[in-house]
């Protein structure tokens, strides 16, 4: 299964939290393939560093997921209804 993820990056004081999120799926996902948002993703590269996650990006509705997951708030999750 391949799950899209979209995020924002207003998330500072949650970092040990989307650390410890993607290392699990990572780790426990062998059937799943991460994709995420490509400006997201440059985020976690930011805050994250060698913690963030190792996977494939796109940018705008440019992927074929059978998931799509919004990390963030209400924004973020119209953002990612309206690309869906």
């Amino acid at each position: 299964m391949e799950i899209a993820i979209f995020g924002n990056r207003y998330q500072d004081d949650y970092t040990g939290h989307l650390k410890r999120f993607f290392n699990r799926l990572e780790c426990e996902g062998k059937d799943l393939k991460l994709i995420i948002e490509e400006r997201y993703m440059d985020y976690l590269r930011e805050s994250l560093g060698a913690d963030a996650p190792r996977c494939g990006t796109f940018a705008g509705n440019d992927f074929d997921a059978q998931l799509a997951l919004s990390i963030g708030g209400d924004g973020t999750f119209l953002t990612t209804a309206s690309i869906v």
